[in-house]
């Protein structure tokens, strides 16, 4: 499932589609329902849960830090457990609690912080996006740790048009330690 995410997040993003630069975001991101209630973004920034049968507003989440003109939620929300994860325009990754819209943890994506047009991927404790940059990014989904980024996969998916490949990664065996991310390898 997680190659799957790796190669839709490359394809949202290479050269060949429309991830290029837009001064002022405009559109709406379709949302899923989990449990009656639809998660959902918006284009003025706002992370919404609405009830499905009435529409009322649950709770919202305004919390982007990018510049005004850069807030935007395109993508469609992930929701796992109780969180929700969240692309955000401003070239953040968000965290928030499914429950009441609190924020848990965000980071900036990239170190050049390139808009995020599409929505996360989760699987197996990992959240990945693609970036605006070319590049897909994988993140902890419990911390918001950074874990690996496929600069090269994504320069090499947009060039020769396949977004296939396999992932291999061993895992770190380090019960409340700090270590290094692990060795991620795409076998394409």
């Amino acid at each position: 499932m997680l190659v799957s995410l790796v190669a839709l997040s490359a394809a949202a993003c290479s050269g060949a589609t429309a991830c290029g630069q837009v001064a002022n975001p405009d559109g709406w991101a379709g949302g899923v329902v989990v449990d009656g209630v639809i998660y959902t973004g918006s284009m003025d920034g706002t992370l919404l849960a609405l009830d499905a049968d009435s529409g009322q507003s649950l709770w919202e989440f305004s919390g982007l830090v990018g510049e005004d003109r850069r807030h935007a939620f395109y993508g469609d929300p992930v929701v796992v457990d109780d969180v929700v994860y969240a692309a955000g325009y401003d070239g953040h990754l968000y965290a928030v609690s499914r429950l009441d819209g609190s924020k848990i943890w965000d980071v900036p994506v990239g170190e050049s912080r390139e808009q995020l047009v599409g929505g996360p991927g989760h699987g197996d404790g990992i959240v990945v996006v693609g970036s605006s940059d070319g590049s897909v990014y994988a993140f902890a989904a419990d911390n918001g740790s950074e874990l690996w980024t496929f600069e090269t996969l994504a320069d090499d998916c947009a060039r020769d048009g396949v977004y296939e490949c396999m992932v291999v990664a061993v895992p770190l065996n380090l019960p409340r330690g700090v270590g290094s991310p692990a060795n991620a390898i795409a076998i394409k």
